[in-house]
């Protein structure tokens, strides 16, 4: 047979064995955790090849030529039996496709200790050939030569293994199972569980004829399994075996192999020999009888529902658990218990799987993320759907027991989602607590440092916006909420207001000592003022008690202008006897002169002091004016302007109108005075013109009474 090319396949592995002897009765079958392993990797359905037959009859080459090797299981060529227990080979994947085997099928090939072994007894090759039948999907029994009575006697235990079975599943069966078994048991209720048959008949050198008839391998097989006529126990007996065998193999077919080679040595030796030595006629029907178990292998499968590897080894360890207690596999118990415990992983895988998608808490910045139609708890949600239903055995479930089991799923995961949500919350409060109190914490040592209350904003600022970048979640409220916590607002507050504080003590004593210095400016420019003002007040009542003085020398030369009045009254009374009284008219008119140059000089001098006092007047006002205009900007520096300032003021002004009076006064003297010399002059011309013409002094003298009145009037 030719060797695979492809990639190395899989060795086999064993895949059940004894704890002890096969003479000791507390030897027990044992599962072996490596095989195990290799099954529960399987997700897809297997199809399980198993060969079972009388020891030393081929059965490991025959498997050997199935995986596509010659070599793998171990081929004995002594008498003693080489297999033992039940050993496993899963095919490799490029075998599978060479092979053209259907797309999500695994193929498993069993090879199980041989039958009849004078080293075994019957009862173990009973729990052996029990094992193969319902664990297989297809079986091969193996057999050298022709189905006579010797070979269909030989497959009597078949009888032991379907009475035990149909006791156990009448004895034992669950409400509602499937395997619900009148009391009387037909064989052929057994018929969904067992696999499909092929007897494979060894170095088989007969003609398939009937009759000069060919027939075909099958026809063969159910030729051979026709029953004998006859009522003698011994046909009785191997009649029974013929029936059961139909009963409980419904898909039954027979195949023909040549003798491999022609060498008695090599025959010994058939593993270590090259495929040119093989017979190429052999060659050929062993790569139609590959072919033919191939495409006949279905998955393995149990009220219609296909294995995978994990569920398969579930039925498995329910079935050696049940031999090894002494009784014999219930295939209803066997398969709810299964049920029961692939439901309990697949839960279990599912709310792994939800554990295992979740983020951490730490890695979510909200809670909300949670609900995003994208977000992780939709992912896990997703795969622990896809746990559950990788793991459960789904096809055995109704739509109603499927919907419920989702439903406590994502029962389970909305628990883990709100669990991880009240976990994110309270981690995202702990780290914005945390990170609102370093923010607090540099708020506090900005404000222990700040010199204003725009440092402290400024600080405040950065320190929140360093928080809000920090902090996480997307409730605001509850970011600002943390910040409140740590008493942030009255931090900020309470160092502003101590800043403010310390800034208003600083501002009023700056001002407090700029408003002193210029109190003390403006009070002693005030002093200064004032002392200026007494100054020039002084000489204002100087300058009064001149005019004063000046009015009075007026008053007097009035008095004095009037009696020159009356003098000139007297000297109109004299007009008349002046001619007698000439001479003492001119001697009084001389004193006259004189008295009159007198005046003159008087009056000169008065009006010398006149103009001075008006320039002195014209000077005080002046500075009046300069004092008011000072006063003003003394009063509006100091911005207050107390009583007696304000009576002072009025008291200048109403010294300005009592000089102002006085000047008048002053004026109505001094055109006095002209008046007077004006009249001094005309008297003297009419003195003359008197001289002159007498006939007008009369005349003259009216005139000069008139001018005499008008200077009283004035």
């Amino acid at each position: 047979m030719p060797a695979a090319t492809e990639q190395e396949p899989q060795r086999p592995q064993l895949l059940i064995s004894l704890s002890g002897k096969i003479s000791d009765p507390n030897t027990k079958f044992v599962i072996n955790d490596g095989a195990v392993s290799v099954l529960e990797a399987l997700p897809q359905p297997i199809g399980v090849i198993s060969v079972a037959g009388l020891y030393r009859t081929g059965k490991s080459f025959i498997l050997n030529q199935l995986a596509g090797r010659v070599s793998g299981f171990d081929i004995g060529a002594s008498i003693q039996p080489k297999t033992q227990g039940i050993w496993m080979w899963v095919l490799d994947p490029a075998v599978c496709r060479r092979r053209k085997l259907p797309e999500g099928m695994s193929i498993v090939l069993l090879d199980t200790e041989g039958l009849g072994s004078f080293t075994k007894t019957e009862t173990h090759d009973v729990k052996i050939f029990s094992l193969a039948v319902l664990l297989s999907s297809f079986m091969i029994y193996n057999s050298l030569g022709t189905i006579d009575d010797t070979a269909v006697e030989n497959m009597s235990l078949i009888l032991n293994l379907t009475r035990s079975i149909k006791d156990k599943v009448h004895e034992g069966p669950p409400s509602g199972s499937m395997l619900s078994l009148p009391v009387k048991v037909d064989p052929s209720v057994l018929r969904p569980f067992f696999p499909r048959f092929l007897w494979l008949l060894r170095d088989f050198t007969l003609e398939l004829e009937i009759e000069g008839r060919k027939i075909s391998e099958d026809e063969y097989l159910e030729n051979s399994l026709k029953p004998l006529e006859g009522k003698d126990p011994d046909i009785l007996s191997k009649n029974k075996v013929r029936d059961t065998i139909r009963a409980v193999f419904e898909q039954r077919s027979c195949f023909t192999l040549k003798r491999p080679v022609d060498d008695e040595d090599d025959l010994q030796n058939l593993s270590e020999i090259s495929n040119d030595k093989f017979r190429k006629d052999y060659l050929q029907e062993v790569e139609r009888l590959i072919q033919y178990v191939y495409r006949n292998t279905p998955p393995k499968s149990l009220y219609g529902t296909p294995l995978s590897g994990s569920v398969f080894v579930g039925i498995m360890k329910q079935y050696v658990m049940a031999i090894n207690t002494g009784s014999v596999p219930v295939i209803s118990s066997a398969w709810d218990s299964v049920l029961q415990q692939k439901m309990e992983m697949a839960l279990e895988a599912a709310r792994e799987a939800v554990a295992d998608t979740l983020p951490k808490p730490t890695d979510l910045t909200s809670a909300m993320v949670l609900l995003e139609p994208t977000g992780p708890a939709a992912t896990a949600q997703a795969a622990a759907n896809a746990a559950f239903l990788t793991t459960a055995v789904v096809p055995a479930m109704t739509p109603p027991i499927l919907d419920r089991r989702l439903g406590e799923i994502r029962d389970s995961a909305y628990e883990a989602f709100a669990t991880l949500g009240k976990a994110v919350e309270s981690g995202i409060a702990d780290h914005n607590r945390a990170a609102a109190a370093r923010a607090a914490r540099q708020v506090q040592t900005a404000v222990e440092r700040a010199e204003s209350v725009d440092a402290i904003r400024a600080a405040a600022a950065a320190a929140e916006t360093s928080y809000l970048a920090d902090a996480k979640g997307e409730n605001r409220v509850a970011q600002i909420g943390e910040l409140h916590a740590v008493g942030w607002t009255s931090m900020v507050l309470g160092g502003a207001a101590t800043v403010v504080e310390s800034e208003r003590d600083r501002v009023d004593k700056e001002w407090r000592g700029k408003y002193d210095v210029m109190v003390e400016e403006k009070t002693a420019e005030y002093d200064k003022v004032m002392e200026m003002y007494q100054t020039v007040d002084a000489e204002w009542k100087k300058e009064q008690a001149n005019a004063k003085q000046l009015r009075e020398q007026a008053t007097e030369l009035r008095y004095e202008i009037m009696g020159h009045q009356k003098t000139i009254k007297s000297l109109e009374g004299q007009v008349a006897d002046m001619s007698s009284t000439n001479a003492m008219l001119t001697s009084d008119l001389g004193a006259l002169r004189k008295k009159f140059d007198e005046t003159t000089t008087k009056l000169q001098s008065v009006t010398q002091q006149l103009e001075q006092t008006t320039t002195k007047l014209e000077t005080t006002e002046k500075k009046r004016g300069d004092l008011e205009k000072r006063m003003t900007d003394l009063d509006a520096g100091i911005n207050s302007a107390s009583a007696e300032q304000e009576e002072m003021v009025a008291a200048i002004l109403e010294r300005d109108e009592r000089i102002s009076a006085l000047q008048s006064e002053l004026n109505e003297a001094y055109a006095m005075v002209e008046l007077e010399q004006g009249n001094a002059g005309k008297t003297k011309d009419a003195v003359k013109q008197a001289e002159a013409d007498r006939d007008k002094w009369k005349k003259k003298a009216e005139e000069l009474e008139q001018e005499g009145c008008k200077c009283a009037i004035m």
